[in-house]
């Protein structure tokens, strides 16, 4: 069970954990897995939990149903939708944290996008445009992936973060990582509800670099300050001519510095503008 694996993963000296489960019923569990997660967070795992998709508060209801989300333990991160969708009338994917439901929503320290994320699917088997190869493009008979939205997916997300901060900085702290993590999320305005502002890996790593390795902001080969057509060049001379590693250039963290550092550099200077 969630358990077990929390326990394996302190011992394997795991960091970061993405959990996107159901919600618990049992209230007698309650206990339990705080203490779980208490003990895992005192080992430096990190657990990144998704909110969950239904629009019931958190917190036990009224009419004899209660659902204890994830979102309620503590030493946790809760992960929210950053994109706002309704079907159906009823279904919400910003989970409990809404306009409409008064929900507990200091629960949800940040949000991340979550529809139509391509995700891969098991032994799913269909024809048209439901079935879709790695590319997200539609095709028949067997595949392996999907659009899927929720907070399953966007949870991925926040963790994926998590794991490029720790490519750049191994040594970071599960609090170093919440820190960040919490100072440079952005704030959604054409989101109608009030979730927390979503994740942004750019204001991660240039946060991480600045309070946490005392360098200046990843691409910034020049060190003006500035992400511009002049570190572009200094990062392609460096490819070309193979120069040692610089961790100014180093975009994706890989330890080496190649195209896809690059493309990341060019994507930042254009949402820059």
């Amino acid at each position: 069970g969630p358990i077990s694996v929390f326990e394996s993963c302190v011992e394997e000296g795991i960091k970061i954990l993405n959990v996107s489960m159901g919600a618990i019923q049992a209230e007698s569990s309650l206990q339990i897995f705080q203490d779980a997660i208490n003990d895992a967070s005192n080992g430096g795992l990190l657990l990144i939990v998704g909110a969950g998709n239904d629009t019931i508060d958190l917190n036990p209801n009224n009419d004899g149903y209660n659902f204890y989300r994830w979102c309620s333990f503590d030493n946790v991160i809760c992960v929210a939708n950053s994109l706002n969708r309704t079907s159906g009338g009823n279904f919400n994917y910003d989970s409990s944290c809404t306009g409409e439901i008064p929900g507990p929503c200091d629960v949800i320290d940040v949000s991340a996008p979550g529809i139509n994320v391509l995700s891969a699917y098991h032994n799913f088997s269909s024809s048209g445009y439901s079935c879709m190869n790695e590319f997200g493009e539609n095709i028949d008979g067997d595949c392996k992936y999907k659009h899927y939205s929720g907070t399953s997916l966007s949870t991925p997300i926040v963790s994926g973060m998590a794991g490029l901060l720790l490519s750049h900085n191994p040594d970071l702290t599960r609090e170093e990582i919440i820190d960040i993590i919490h100072n440079t999320n952005i704030d959604i305005t054409y989101n109608p509800n009030p979730v927390p502002g979503q994740v942004n890996f750019y204001e991660a790593l240039s946060y991480m670099y600045e309070n946490y390795l005392g360098e200046g902001i990843p691409g910034d080969c020049d060190g003006n300050g500035v992400l511009d057509i002049s570190d572009l060049i200094i990062m392609i001379e460096m490819i070309l001519e193979e120069q040692p590693i610089d961790l100014c250039a180093d975009m994706d963290g890989n330890g080496q510095i190649d195209i896809s550092d690059v493309v990341i550099l060019i994507e930042t200077i254009l949402t820059q503008r």
